[in-house]
This record gives structure tokens, C-alpha cells and sequence, in this order.
């Protein structure tokens, strides 16, 4: 049995941050660490609940998020790459869930409305796939998906992401209004820093 507006949020937060040389899953956005805030924006976008995967450090990054409602699985195989964390985490789904919201937490400037369309995309019947739209005209994650492409999700290996079953099948590419800011290294942080600056205002 499948409960219709139950959407479960997947934060995928298990690489090393070898680019950054330091945990970008600790890194401050609004005063907050990148992994509590990616955790806090998908309770707020809709998600019943929440899964956050963790891989590397993840005894130092585990305090961030313990005081929130979320379920908390540690990929052992988080080298092996996305993918592997993806397939993982599908193995804590809830079976009645409607659909899946991925993300990454290292994506602070895209909003929480932009996650809520996303949810209700799927929700409304009209796509299976909603995913993010990029510059290069590209479709990736944050991406949801409904039930459906649950199997084809847990079947992920490897480096190998969401954004193949997004490109074979037909899904809604959504248009992030504003800038998306992926955290790799310390330029990305530099470019973070304004934004920091001006939440404080």
C-alpha cells in the first residue's frame, strides 16, 4: 500500500571533500553546517522523513544532524561512489512511500521552494521524474521520483548517479531560480562567503 503524499528526502552527504582538504558537510551556510541545513530544508520543502547518508568523517559529522529527526545510515562503501550511496540508502525506504526526493549538501543556494516544486511534481501524477535543470541543459539531481523508479534506483553501482535514469526516462526538468553553488573547494567557499554576509543583515 502506497501513501500518496508520502514523499521521504534523501540527503547525500558520504564523500571525502578530497577537493576542499576538509569536510564540506561542516562548512558554515547562515550559521548553520551545510548538513544541518540540507537535513532542515527537506523537512521544510515537505518530506515526511528524511534519510541522510554519511560515509567519510562520519563520526565527526554525525553531531550536526543528531538532534534532528533524521534517519542516519553510514555507507561503508562510500568510495565506490554516489551510486553505491544512492542503492544504500534505498534499502531504508519506507515501502509505502509515494516518492523520493535526492539531494546534495553541498547545494546551500538552491531554495527550499525549489524542493517543494520538485515534490509536487511527482505528487500531482503528471511526471514520474522532476529534476533540476542545468546551464549546460543537463538534467540532474536534486532530482524526486516517484515509486516507480524505486528498483531502477536501488540498482545503482559505483560512481554511477541518479542522472542516468533521469536521462532514460521522460521526466520534468524544473529551472532553479537563482544561482547553484556546488562546494568543492575553497574558491566555491569564497564564492559562498557574500551570501553568508548577507543572511546576517
Amino acid at each position: 500500500m502506497t501513501d500518496s503524499n508520502h514523499v521521504v528526502g534523501l540527503v547525500l552527504a558520504a564523500g571525502a571533500s578530497r577537493r576542499l582538504g576538509q569536510p564540506k558537510q561542516l562548512e558554515e551556510y547562515q550559521g548553520k553546517p551545510l548538513i544541518t541545513h540540507a537535513v532542515e530544508q527537506l523537512f521544510s520543502a515537505g518530506c515526511s522523513s528524511v534519510i541522510t547518508v554519511l560515509g567519510a568523517n562520519a563520526n565527526i559529522i554525525l553531531p550536526a544532524i543528531q538532534h534532528l529527526p533524521t534517519t542516519v545510515v553510514i555507507n561503508g562503501n562510500w568510495p565506490m561512489g554516489i551510486g553505491s550511496s544512492i542503492s544504500f540508502a534505498l534499502r531504508h525506504i519506507n515501502c509505502s512511500a509515494a516518492g523520493l526526493l535526492i539531494s546534495l549538501c553541498d547545494q546551500p543556494l538552491i531554495e527550499t521552494e525549489h524542493y517543494h516544486q520538485l515534490i509536487q511534481l511527482i505528487l500531482s501524477g503528471d511526471h514520474s521524474i522532476a529534476a533540476t535543470e542545468y546551464s549546460s541543459n543537463q538534467s540532474g539531481v536534486p532530482a524526486a521520483f516517484s515509486k516507480q523508479h524505486f528498483g531502477e534506483l536501488k540498482r545503482l553501482e559505483g560512481d554511477v548517479g541518479a542522472r542516468k535514469i533521469i536521462q532514460t526516462n521522460n521526466h520534468f526538468s524544473l529551472k532553479v531560480i537563482g544561482q547553484i553553488l556546488d562546494i568543492d573547494t575553497q574558491q566555491d567557499l569564497e564564492t559562498l562567503a557574500p551570501h553568508n554576509e548577507s543572511s546576517k543583515d
